[in-house]
């Protein structure tokens, strides 16, 4: 059983063939793995087996809960084989990782069950194979370092408007023949050091996970690039994705979490938007970019902020966010947030996000509506008649809002879930928007 490429990458054949070669001779079950614990190709069912397995080959998605468990025994660095004991708590039976390496990159994982226990002889013919699969899994402009090039290759001319790219990109098995376009731009946290080109230094994470990306995906394949750059030193990458629901954008989520967690590394942020044409793809990946800003100081981690969904978010797109944009867009907002009374300011969001409602607002701050009257005297005080001035409080609640994530962000030292939604502001939970693209 193998998830064959359709030209792009990997031609599996041949490795399915070295895979079940080895388990007929040995009588055991083989599978391989990609650096991400995905399963690549696994032989037919001879002897134990385990959830984790049955799950990879039934569901093509391994569970994610033991992979931490599982790098712990140091499979990301090891050059020889290397021993798992049974797992009860993961319901996964022993077995036996041979790394499959080339110049020292880390391209796979072959795996034996180690019941009954691999012997020596095995473990020869196993490292053998790994060997061998080296050859096949890496290197070359038909392996993952080639793959990944045509992919940023094929990401940049997609953004940039050029004509053909998407059915370029189609034809060669990068991305599906349907469903919305859309980019999200990913925020990663973890120990990188950028390095210009594919391939070179372990070390790297996002050239670590470009090179991973780069694999054939079994479901909906993605494009993937770094195109963008950092932001506030944190290391991005651009996906291009075409889903037909939100189901399959969250699978195409699932496999970059995955990849991205294998290398050491977390998702702090996604900022989606879809591309509705190739006039506007460039302006979709700003928009994006953009949301997966705001999706940072939210702390959203890896549940994607879309532009579709994100709301009065939406006007703040051109602007920094920045206490300067607060006071930019209200100078009210800014005094009240300067009077040193943090209870004044919440109130004064909290009333305008339920629309002036004292019953929901007095519910919502646990006070009683003696006291939000009074606290709503004290705030008209400090900022005048803005409340009571429809265009002048649309800029107040919009800088209110603001402030209030990034007053969350400072007084943790790190993101905080915004305030819960409500009409008006971004639904982060919303579906996304499943309206067939249109570029072909």
């Amino acid at each position: 059983m193998s998830y064959k490429s359709n030209g792009a990458g990997w031609d599996l054949t041949q490795v399915q063939k070295l895979v079940d070669d080895l388990a007929e001779s040995l009588g055991r079950s083989v599978a391989v793995d990609n650096p991400a614990l995905e399963l690549v190709c696994a032989s037919a069912q001879i002897g134990a087996i385990d959830d984790r397995r049955i799950a990879a080959i039934i569901d093509r998605s391994s569970p994610p809960e033991p992979v931490p468990w599982m790098l712990g025994y140091g499979l990301q660095d090891a050059v020889s084989h290397v021993r798992l004991p049974a797992n009860p708590d993961f319901d996964m039976l022993a077995r036996v990782c041979f790394p499959v390496r080339r110049n020292n990159r880390l391209l796979g994982y072959l795996w034996l069950f180690d019941e009954p226990p691999v012997t020596d002889e095995e473990i020869e013919a196993a490292t053998a194979l790994s060997g061998t699969l080296a050859g096949l899994l890496g290197g070359g402009p038909h392996g993952a370092v080639g793959r990944a090039g045509r992919a940023r290759t094929l990401t940049s001319d997609i953004l940039g408007g050029v004509e053909g790219a998407v059915a370029r990109a189609v034809e060669q098995g990068y991305l599906p023949e349907d469903g919305a376009l859309a980019v999200q731009v990913v925020r990663l946290e973890g120990p990188a050091a950028r390095l210009d080109a594919v391939g070179q230094g372990d070390d790297d994470v996002l050239q670590r996970l470009l090179f991973e990306l780069g694999r054939v995906h079994p479901l909906r394949p993605f494009l993937v690039s770094d195109g963008v750059g950092g932001v506030d030193g944190k290391d991005v990458l651009v996906v291009v994705e075409r889903s037909r629901s939100a189901v399959e954008s969250c699978r195409v989520a699932t496999d970059l979490g995955q990849a991205v967690a294998s290398t050491g590394a977390r998702v702090e942020a996604v900022g989606s938007s879809e591309i509705e044409s190739s006039g506007v793809a460039e302006g979709s990946m700003r928009r994006a970019r953009f949301l997966s800003e705001v999706a940072a100081l939210a702390g959203l981690g890896e549940q994607p902020l879309s532009w579709e969904n994100a709301g009065a978010w939406r006007l703040l797109y051109g602007w920094q966010l920045t206490g300067a944009t607060v006071q930019a867009l209200s100078p009210e907002a800014h005094r009240l947030t300067m009077a040193g009374n943090a209870d004044q300011w919440r109130t004064a969001l909290s009333y305008l996000d339920h629309g002036r409602n004292t019953t929901a607002t007095s519910a919502s701050l646990f006070i009683h509506r003696a006291t939000l009257h009074y606290r709503l005297q004290r705030i008209r005080d400090v900022v005048g008649g803005v409340l009571d001035d429809g265009w002048s409080s649309s800029a107040f609640h919009i800088a209110l809002r603001l402030h209030a994530l990034l007053e969350g962000r400072r007084r943790d030292g790190a993101a905080v879930p915004t305030p819960p939604a409500l009409p008006g502001w971004a639904d982060v939970s919303a579906p996304r928007n499943d309206t067939a693209g249109s570029l072909t």
